[in-house]
């Protein structure tokens, strides 16, 4: 018995329904989970408004005569490959005026680093004995962390900027964003040298570089005074199941297989993740979590989450505005002060 045409269209649309829904919207979804378009080689490329968020000549210090800094190489344990990065000494005069004045700069950005920029520091260590990694997000590079450099310095911290694997000038032995999983290698590659080089070090981070930094965080176990983290990452699983970039239509079963579809393409183990290693903690280091009720990709409750979960000392700052990764944009002022309050019982004073 021959089917009817109206029966052979619905089976085929059906078919079609299926592998779009199974195949090729994961296959589209990961794809732009793993290689986010804004990514790029080097540290050239200046796309969207990322000139305006980082600072003059989009934050490369390399085409600026502000600080004075040098390239370092921070190899793995095995050996396998190296993670670069921009050592800036905090001995060194900083010119306030010039770190953030360019023709990009937003009003309310530049009106907020003059305040910053007029406020006396609360506390100023001795320059080369405390330094301060900043860890970018994913998609990014180390010129991410151009808008801290002054902070840092003027507190007397060396300030170190790497590029996370696949990023910027770093090696890329696979391919990929992993959240976290493969990246966290990058700050323990870090970590190791600079513990004994230094009497205490502090860790900062943006998005995927806060999920490194927290995924690392049960392999460091000396050395670390605190942990700053903005916009963490709960977890892959969760991150895909909330972010308001992902079409609202997509049922939450749906969404956890599109979540399996990145960790299968990316070829890690997506459970692991800020959320298992600070379940894993009975203590740590003090940890300020930062995140916005504006950002448009991950959540503001991940890092509320996350700090009702860790039992190390910590504070939680919600911020009403921000964008993703652009904490600092939104009110420079009240950034730098909340950040010195929350590392000044933590040092010593001069």
């Amino acid at each position: 018995m021959k089917s009817s045409p109206a029966k052979i269209v619905l089976a085929t649309g059906s078919a079609i329904v299926l592998v779009l829904l199974l195949l090729v919207v994961p296959w589209i979804f990961s794809s732009k989970a793993l290689y986010p378009e804004w990514g790029r080689e080097g540290l050239e490329d200046c796309p969207g408004t990322r000139g305006p968020a980082w600072g003059p000549r989009c934050g490369n210090i390399e085409h600026l005569e502000t600080y004075r800094y040098t390239e370092e190489s921070f190899p793995s344990e095995d050996g396998s490959y190296a993670t670069p990065a921009w050592h800036i000494p905090a001995a060194q005069p900083i010119d306030l005026g010039a770190h953030w004045r360019f023709s990009e700069a937003l009003p309310e950005t530049l009106a907020g680093w003059e305040r910053a920029a007029a406020r006396p520091v609360g506390f100023r260590l001795p320059p080369g004995q405390f330094a301060a990694i900043f860890v970018h997000g994913g998609g990014a590079d180390r010129r991410e962390g151009y808008r801290f450099i002054a902070f840092f310095l003027r507190h007397g911290f060396d300030y170190y900027m790497p590029d996370l694997v696949c990023h910027g000038r770093a090696d890329c032995p696979e391919r990929g964003l992993s959240f976290g999983v493969r990246e966290h290698q990058d700050v323990l590659n870090l970590y190791r040298v600079l513990r004994a080089r230094y009497r205490g070090l502090i860790l900062a981070g943006t998005s995927v570089g806060s999920n490194s930094i927290l995924v690392a965080l049960p392999e460091m176990d000396d050395g670390v005074v605190a942990l700053a983290v903005e916009n963490p990452m709960f977890s892959l699983t969760r991150f895909v199941e909330e972010t308001p970039a992902a079409p609202a239509v997509f049922p939450t079963l749906y969404r956890d297989y599109l979540a399996w579809m990145v960790g299968l393409r990316g070829g890690f183990d997506r459970q692991r993740s800020p959320f298992q290693a600070l379940s894993g903690l009975e203590t740590g280091p003090p940890v300020f979590f930062m995140h916005s009720r504006e950002d448009a990709l991950i959540p503001w409750e991940h890092a509320r989450d996350l700090s009702e979960l860790y039992r190390g000392p910590h504070q939680l700052w919600i911020l009403e505005q921000g964008g993703h990764a652009r904490l600092w944009n939104a009110d420079p002022a009240d950034y730098e002060r909340r950040l010195e309050a929350f590392l000044k019982p933590l040092l010593p004073q001069s």
